[in-house]
């Protein structure tokens, strides 16, 4: 078994551009639908735009991976 050590510098570099991109898109959901409802945006709009918002995260979720 060969020794090679994981934690290394750009390993950890990586996983933390990874988790502020993912709180960037989780930090952004809930602050959507305010947004729109302050440029007065019904609540079916505000729904459309949330669900857009969502259904394309997890479609480039699974194309990303």
């Amino acid at each position: 078994m060969s020794n090679i050590k994981l934690l290394t510098r750009n390993f950890i570099t990586l996983v933390g551009a990874n988790g502020l991109l993912f709180a960037g898109f989780h930090f952004l959901l809930p602050t959507l639908p305010l947004y729109a409802a302050s440029i007065g945006a019904s609540g079916a709009e505000i729904g459309i735009i949330t669900g857009i918002f969502g259904f394309y995260s997890f479609i480039h979720r699974c194309r990303c991976a």
